[in-house]
């Protein structure tokens, strides 16, 4: 028991998925954490320039959470977006985190040479190094 609470909530929900039919090939579950890797620095880099630059986690949390929840709503991950009208699904085209959504379900699916993959590899590896940039420069900027 011990060895599960030291592992986060997706590793643990995976392993509980294994006896109940989850067949995944080791290559495909690689490239979805992989892609959960991206999410994670992008993530934790687009929250840091904001943070230099407010200096108060009573200012941050709020705009954070104005950015943090219409992305989880468009993402697709509580509800499959096919399911949205026409130019709901639109709007939510422009939100990374949907191609992340739509690759992970093809992983998951065994379709690795699936469009939506390797199209959530590249909007998430230039968002990424966007987001790495813009906080390494407020970073310089806050030191000088």
């Amino acid at each position: 028991m011990s060895l599960l609470l030291g592992r986060s909530a997706r590793e643990v929900l995976t392993l509980l998925a294994l006896p109940l039919g989850l067949r995944i090939r080791l290559a495909d579950f690689l490239l979805t954490y992989a892609l959960l890797a991206l999410i994670a620095v992008m993530l934790s880099a687009a929250s840091y320039a904001p943070a230099l630059k407010l200096r108060s986690e009573d200012a941050l949390t709020p705009l954070l959470n104005t950015w943090v929840m219409p992305l989880l709503l468009l993402s697709g991950i509580l509800l499959p977006m096919a399911l949205a009208p026409d130019w709901l699904h639109a709007v939510a085209r422009l939100n990374p985190f949907l191609w992340a959504v739509d690759a992970s379900r093809a992983l998951f699916n065994g379709h690795p040479g699936d469009a939506s993959v390797w199209q959530a590899l590249v909007i998430l590896t230039v968002l990424t190094s966007a987001a790495v940039a813009w906080a390494a420069r407020s970073f310089a900027r806050s030191l000088g």
